[in-house]
């Protein structure tokens, strides 16, 4: 069904949702925040209809993954040429973002996929 929706353009880029504490947030970093157990296909999918994988309100969504904890989203977000300021975010966390990209399957890391 998100995909019908994103093929019509009903959900585009630019449309944002409300996060756990009721703020705007994209559809990228909505995905990032929940980790939904299909997160890297609707990654994939948003970016395969033009979404940017750093396009996001206030942080990328690279950054909103880390704050919420979700440190596998992180790595995939980073596999997919994501990235983070290196201000907002704390060297206990670039490690454990370090230590999710190192544990991504080897065809993720080489394909992005």
């Amino acid at each position: 069904m998100i995909k019908d929706l994103l093929d019509i353009g009903f959900l585009l880029p630019e449309h944002t949702f409300h996060g756990k504490n009721n703020t705007q947030i994209t559809i990228l970093q909505y995905v990032a925040e929940t980790n939904p157990p299909c997160a890297t296909a609707m990654i994939n999918m948003l970016l395969s209809h033009g979404f940017k994988v750093d396009s996001g309100i206030w942080c990328t969504p690279l950054e909103h993954a880390i704050r919420h904890g979700n440190f596998n989203i992180a790595a995939y977000l980073q596999s997919k040429g994501g990235t983070y300021s290196i201000e907002d975010v704390s060297p206990e966390d670039i490690k454990l973002l370090n230590e999710a990209y190192a544990n991504l399957s080897p065809v993720v890391v080489q394909t992005g996929t």
